[in-house]
């Protein structure tokens, strides 16, 4: 038994695939091997058979603003290569990666319109099967063949005419001028402001991927879209979709960055024209709760109602916590120190509620059915 002389800053908790007398992961921070510097996010191909030193290969470097941002179910392999999936802007694009007697060489396979994620379900010999979904699309399962026009195999029925509504991938700019990315679904036409809901997560590297109708506010948004309603949602820091280091960036005593890159989103809805502040409600679960409440505190004047949904609201008592409660800490903030207590005072939702100040209507709810947020933080 011999170690394997690789780095442990691997992205999906160090998830490998294997592929003949190698394996492929993917590096979370630029690193050096071997004599040459790799960037964050790059797959490299690991032979353990080899000579040390000509053991690492770079199976792929993604372009500037592009990212292999889902390696736990958008990196796998067949026979003859890797496949794995990228995202530029949130759209997403198959590529396939075969070894050659001079390196690897890699090919863009089929791509999804805005607002439809991508996952590799499964793969055998020669194939993988993808699962495309979108907030306007039925689930489907489509069989991809590298050099064979993709086949549908099955896939859900829809349970709303989606001809009158549009599906569309918008920017925004927060307040240090970084871009952040949001969906937008919309009726294709509207008169005067459309009202529209917000939504985010933001924590733990977990992607903002499109659902249709089963997470976040699922079938209730039917009505909503039926009757003129829009739907926005927010990929802000602290998410994963532009890779480890968009993580990393909204993290600890840096988490506010996730709060502003919300609030750019609703800014930017108001300043385009689609709508107007008393039009957006927001909505947010869990480490999304958090997101919205500190949007509530932090900019009431931005929005007209809220749904809270098991959040974490103050943040002075992860500290005091145990087992997931205290682990938090690391992704929010750790308030132990009195110098870590007033950088966390500084954005926690329940210690700046104000007096004299018109919020928005704020729906909190609780339930002891979340198996990251205990009750109590709803019940503040």
């Amino acid at each position: 038994v011999s170690a394997i002389d690789l780095p442990q800053e691997l992205t999906g908790l160090g998830v490998t695939v294997g592929w003949g007398d190698e394996f492929v992961v993917q590096l979370a921070t630029p690193t050096t091997l071997e004599g040459s510097t790799y960037a964050a996010g790059t797959l490299i191909a690991y032979d353990a058979r080899a000579q040390k030193g000509r053991r690492i290969a770079q199976v792929f470097a993604a372009p500037d603003g592009t990212y292999v941002n889902d390696p736990l179910s958008g990196l796998v392999a067949t026979k003859s290569a890797v496949a794995f999936v990228l995202d530029r802007d949130l759209r997403k694009t198959l590529y396939f990666a075969k070894r050659t007697p001079h390196g690897w060489d890699v090919a863009q396979s089929i791509s999804t319109p805005p607002g439809v994620a991508m996952h590799i379900a499964a793969a055998d010999s020669d194939s993988v099967v993808l699962r495309e979904e979108g907030f306007l699309q039925p689930a489907k399962l489509v069989l991809v063949r590298p050099g064979n026009n993709p086949v549908e195999v099955q896939s859900q029925k829809p349970i709303i005419d989606s001809d009158s509504l549009v599906s569309e991938v918008h920017t925004a700019r927060s307040k240090d001028g970084t871009l952040v990315n949001y969906y937008l679904v919309r009726p294709k036409v509207s008169d005067g402001p459309v009202p529209v809901i917000v939504t985010g997560y933001g924590s733990y590297g977990a992607n903002a991927d499109p659902t249709y109708f089963t997470s976040g506010l699922g079938r209730s948004l039917v009505p909503w879209f039926k009757h003129g309603g829009a739907y926005a949602l927010a990929a802000v820091r602290g998410g994963g979709e532009r890779g480890a280091a968009w993580h990393q960036a909204a993290i600890g005593f840096n988490k506010p960055r996730s709060f502003e890159d919300f609030i750019a989103v609703a800014q930017d809805l108001v300043q385009s024209g689609f709508t107007v502040p008393c039009e957006i409600g927001n909505f947010g679960r869990s480490a999304g709760g958090l997101l919205v409440a500190a949007a509530d505190t932090e900019r009431p004047d931005l929005f007209g109602a809220s749904l809270v949904g098991v959040p974490v609201v103050d943040l002075l008592r992860l500290s005091e916590g145990s087992g997931i409660s205290g682990g938090m800490t690391g992704e929010f903030g750790d308030a132990s120190t009195p110098a870590g207590a007033a950088a966390v005072q500084a954005y926690s939702p329940y210690q700046n509620i104000r007096p004299n100040v018109h919020y928005p209507k704020i729906l909190v709810v609780s339930s002891t059915e979340d198996n990251q947020v205990g009750p109590g933080q709803a019940r503040d």
